[in-house]
């Protein structure tokens, strides 16, 4: 997946006071630290590395991400990622501005309670 940085800034400051920023660092950062060339060594317990050149790549990225689940419930304090559970979300901006029905919801105060349930099925 690409992310414009621009736009990311953008929909950053839209929707300030919302979790969207932490949690697409959260997602850049795993991403970076999921695969990796065999150069060095990750020695936190959540991470569970995936070579390259493996032959099972997809199948390791997918255990890797499920072993992350219980942690990522409790937070990452390394990382300065707070629990998922229960996940807040003090503000949610969400707008339509496209064709002819313009809709723009806020939301405030949220509580999500199982984000961390979530099991990778497959990975492309």
């Amino acid at each position: 997946m690409v992310f414009n940085k621009e736009l990311e800034r953008e929909k950053c400051h839209r929707l300030r006071g919302s979790s969207y920023c932490k949690e697409r660092r959260l997602y850049k950062h795993l991403q970076s630290i999921s695969v990796f060339d065999g150069s060095f060594t990750v020695s936190a317990e959540y991470i569970q590395p995936c070579s390259r050149s493996d032959p099972q790549l997809d199948a390791c990225i997918k255990h890797a991400f499920n072993h992350l689940r219980p942690y990522l419930a409790r937070g990452l304090t390394d990382l300065g990622v707070p629990p998922v559970e229960p996940l807040r979300i003090s503000r949610l901006v969400m707008e339509n501005d496209v064709g002819p029905v313009r809709v723009t919801a806020a939301f405030s105060n949220i509580t999500v309670l199982g984000p961390s349930n979530y099991t990778v099925t497959k990975i492309r």
